[in-house]
């Protein structure tokens, strides 16, 4: 476990050039490394919202994968409900009945979250928590990076962070779930550099019913070949559509933004390129106004 605790802490640190958001981290992992999360008797789990998933209840299974959202901030920034349905497809696609996956969500309002679980087709059973029960109970962290865990069969939190906003978090999760120990593949990755034709894109004004699209470009400046490993948007309502192949050196390749908003907003958005350099992820800001 305290392997896995180091781990866990320097996946979350490593980007952070602020001492002060370290000791956070460690402070949050000290206390829930261990910790049983506990789930109150009579949750109701339903899908969209409406239906009612009635053969769906929280099972012994050897791990579960614990999602908690808040009502604080815009519903898709929080949810990215289609990242979360290709990697539970992917998980139980080569570990079936291994990993049970619990979604909580404590809405502000009721109808945006419903909105969003139709407009994303998000067939999953989900539980709309609007008294914030689980929460009141196990005192979750406030940061809203520290509410996803990975426990045990015995509810106990081996591993925090959210595996969709975090590659390294991801390889973490499988690691363990695979019973893989080792060091991250992503940390004894070749370094390269990498130049950007943008660190901040303006999509201007424009509908907002309609779709934006905007691009920049990375140049791979290094002498071996640039591996993106991911491509991570801080809001749903923004794509990254990026070159999966290995860029060689001095190649360059477009990377493409799609924006969709849900309502008219002035939006300022970041999107985080995780890749095989030294001061990854690179931080594109994108900013618009949907009218």
């Amino acid at each position: 476990m305290k392997y896995i605790v180091y781990i866990i802490f320097f996946s979350i640190c490593i980007f952070s050039c602020q001492n002060e958001k370290s000791i956070q981290a460690e402070k949050i992992l000290k206390k829930w490394i261990d910790k049983e999360i506990i789930f109150p008797e009579n949750l109701n789990f339903s899908i969209q919202g409406s239906e009612r998933a009635s053969n769906f209840a929280i099972r012994d299974s050897e791990f579960k994968i614990v999602a908690y959202v808040d009502s604080m901030g815009c519903t898709s920034c929080k949810l990215h409900l289609s990242e979360w349905a290709n990697y539970i497809n992917n998980i139980d696609s080569i570990y079936p009945n291994k990993v049970q996956f619990l979604f909580f969500f404590f809405p502000k309002n009721g109808r945006d979250i419903y909105l969003t679980l139709r407009v994303e087709r998000f067939i999953y059973p989900i539980c709309i928590d609007t008294l914030d029960i689980l929460n009141k109970i196990n005192h979750f962290p406030s940061d809203m990076q520290y509410q996803t865990f990975l426990l045990d069969k015995n509810n106990k939190v081996m591993a925090i962070g959210n595996p969709i906003q975090n590659p390294r978090i991801k390889e973490l999760y499988w690691n363990i779930i695979s019973g893989r120990q080792d060091s991250s593949l992503l940390d004894n990755q070749p370094l390269t550099t990498v130049s950007l034709s943008s660190s901040q894109i303006e999509m201007g004004n424009f509908s907002w019913e309609k779709e934006q699209e905007a691009e920049f470009e990375i140049c791979n400046t290094g002498e071996i070949p640039l591996v993106i490993n991911d491509v991570i948007t801080s809001c749903g309502c923004i794509t990254a559509k990026y070159p999966k192949k290995p860029l060689n050196p001095h190649e360059t390749a477009k990377v493409k933004i799609i924006y969709k908003s849900e309502r008219p907003e002035r939006f300022d958005k970041t999107i985080a390129v995780y890749c095989n350099v030294s001061n990854a992820p690179l931080r594109v800001k994108v900013t618009g106004n949907a009218h």
